[in-house]
């Protein structure tokens, strides 16, 4: 199998294109995932000067240009502005406090790790008021919401019916992208998560499930590395 990687410019600084070459990276390590080989990741080539370029390096020595970043779907650098962080994470679940909340703890972890700055976190039951309540609380402290747990389709499972009505936007790719890479984990039961995306008030709002897989999967795979790109089309 080819690995397509990505020959930059140099006009912008290497943090500018790192959610580019993490969406990569995520692409070789989920070809072996779902039971493929992986393919050699040979190299990453800074280039100076010059319009970026995609070029195929797993050819034997060969090195062939395929074709412009732009028709393979990465935003240009530009499009994704340095934007400083605030975010709100909200567990919702009637049965757990704080000594027994497992999702919480793993995306503050994550959030840690990634020196991302959480400002506001709760903990509210399965009530449509009360978790819009909250969201709006945390819209006034924060550029991004993470509400986790109540996505299921049990009858206490409200944090989609609280929420989705309130978005100006949503994200269909964001569940349907979960959805996919949670397959690999979890088979076919994906199926029964309802995980949403979208922006309001120029901020990014999401519903992901409240267990540790999901939430895990959620927050280190889509929210951490497109979180800036969201906002800064959602800002504009």
């Amino acid at each position: 199998m080819d690995l397509f990687l990505m020959v930059l410019k140099g006009s912008g600084s290497r943090s500018d294109h790192t959610g580019q070459l993490a969406v990569l990276v995520n692409v070789w390590r989920s070809v072996h995932r779902l039971g493929g080989c992986r393919p050699p990741l040979h190299w990453f080539h800074w280039q100076q000067e010059g319009p970026p370029l995609v070029m195929n390096l797993s050819r034997g020595s060969t090195t062939t240009l395929i074709r412009s970043p732009r028709q393979w779907g990465f935003m240009d650098p530009s499009h994704v502005r340095d934007i400083p962080l605030a975010i709100s994470v909200i567990t919702v679940s009637t049965s757990r406090d704080e000594s027994t909340d497992r999702s919480g703890p793993v995306i503050r972890d994550l959030l840690s790790s990634s020196s991302l700055p959480m400002v506001r976190s709760r903990i509210v039951p399965d009530d449509i008021e009360e978790i819009r309540r909250e969201l709006f609380a945390s819209l006034e402290v924060a550029n991004c919401v993470i509400f986790t747990g109540g996505t299921g389709l049990t009858s206490d499972d409200c944090t989609i019916e609280a929420i989705e009505p309130l978005l100006e936007k949503t994200m269909p790719g964001f569940g349907e992208l979960f959805r996919s890479l949670s397959v690999r984990d979890i088979g076919t039961r994906a199926l029964l998560s309802r995980a949403l995306g979208g922006v309001t008030r120029g901020k990014a709002v999401f519903c992901i499930p409240g267990s540790v897989g999901g939430a895990d999967l959620a927050v280190r795979e889509l929210i951490i590395p497109q979180l800036k790109h969201i906002l800064t089309h959602a800002s504009q």
